[in-house]
């Protein structure tokens, strides 16, 4: 009876092993997928990481234009019709030139832009600017504004692209964006 009794016990000793023996190797199964799965995620969560980032600060460059843009009309608009007039006496040669003293570099539409002529800053890429790319490292960007008219000058569109490099090894990458606005007479 004793002998049955030993027989039981080393049945059940046997089988909790062959439990935890199961559970182990569970265990290790489900580590095994997850450190693979994260090994193989990890590098497209940085350039998704990264990706955000420039998208975050692309956006912001944008806003700032636009915010420089509201808050200078005047020179924006005259530099900017400046700017176009002197690229076209370029390639047409019935108009007349711009003056010396008008077709200076940097041009003030350069100027606003914060570009052309080996020009680090300006109105777009002034002070402030560094406090928010602070984070980031040396990111290079250039910003590029037009103005779109259409239907008979009746609503106006500015187009802001921006053009960023987070770093030396990455990509350029070009965010537009577009806004538009109706002429109202005030009468």
């Amino acid at each position: 009876m004793r002998m049955l009794f030993d027989m039981k016990r080393n049945n059940k000793n046997g089988m909790a092993i062959v439990i935890v023996l199961c559970i182990a190797s569970i265990v290790l199964a489900l580590g095994t997928i997850y450190v693979k799965h994260y090994s193989q995620t990890a590098p497209e969560a940085k350039l998704q990481y990264d990706r955000i980032q420039a998208d975050f600060l692309a956006k912001g460059i944008q806003n700032i234009a636009v915010f420089k843009i509201k808050k200078y009309p005047d020179f924006f608009i005259r530099s900017y019709r400046q700017y176009i007039y002197w690229q076209r006496t370029k390639t047409e040669s019935d108009l007349p030139k711009l003056d010396a003293e008008q077709s200076a570099l940097p041009m003030p539409y350069e100027y606003f832009l914060g570009k052309g002529s080996g020009l680090n800053e300006g109105i777009l890429m002034g002070d402030y600017t560094a406090d928010f790319i602070e984070p980031l490292g040396s990111p290079i960007y250039t910003t590029d504004i037009s103005l779109i008219s259409s239907k008979d000058f009746q609503t106006e569109s500015i187009e802001i692209s921006v053009d960023l490099q987070l770093s030396a090894d990455r990509p350029v990458n070009n965010y537009k964006t577009v806004i538009s606005g109706e002429l109202t007479k005030n009468e």
